[in-house]
C-alpha cells in the first residue's frame, strides 16, 4: 500500500466496504462503454476482496453481457499471475467464512449493513 502505516489500524470490513465502492465505479465505468469497448480495472489493493471478489460480481451481475479478455501479450515484461477463484472472507477478528452471505447471517442486520 501507499500508505504504510495503514496495516497499522486495517480492519477486514474496510475490504467489503470497498469492494462496494469499488464495483459501483466498475459498473458505472461498463455502462459508459461502447458495444465491444474495453475497460481495465486494476486496484492497489492486495484484498481478493477487492480485487477477484469484484470482477466476479461484474461478471455474475452482466451475465455474459461482459467478459474477461487476456492481455499479458499487451503487457510487455509486467509481470502477471492468474488471478484467485476462491477466496476467504474475513471477520473483524479474523474468522474465516466460505462466502460473504455466511459471514452475513454471522454479523446480523445491523452489523451487515456495513457493506453490500
Amino acid at each position: 500500500r501507499k500508505y504504510r502505516d495503514k496495516w497499522g489500524h486495517w480492519q477486514p470490513h474496510q475490504g467489503r466496504q470497498l469492494h462496494s465502492l469499488q464495483l459501483q465505479i466498475a459498473l458505472r465505468g461498463i455502462a459508459l462503454l461502447k458495444v465491444g469497448g474495453v475497460l481495465s480495472y486494476s486496484t492497489c489493493s492486495l484484498n481478493p476482496v477487492e480485487d477477484e471478489s469484484v470482477v466476479a460480481e461484474i461478471l455474475k451481475r452482466t451475465q455474459g453481457a461482459v467478459e474477461v479478455v487476456p492481455c499479458r501479450d499487451k503487457l510487455g515484461a509486467f509481470e502477471t499471475r492468474q488471478g484467485l477463484r476462491t477466496w476467504p472472507v474475513l471477520d473483524d477478528k479474523l474468522t474465516e467464512y466460505k462466502s460473504l452471505a455466511e459471514l452475513r447471517a454471522a454479523l446480523g442486520p445491523k452489523e451487515s449493513r456495513r457493506f453490500r
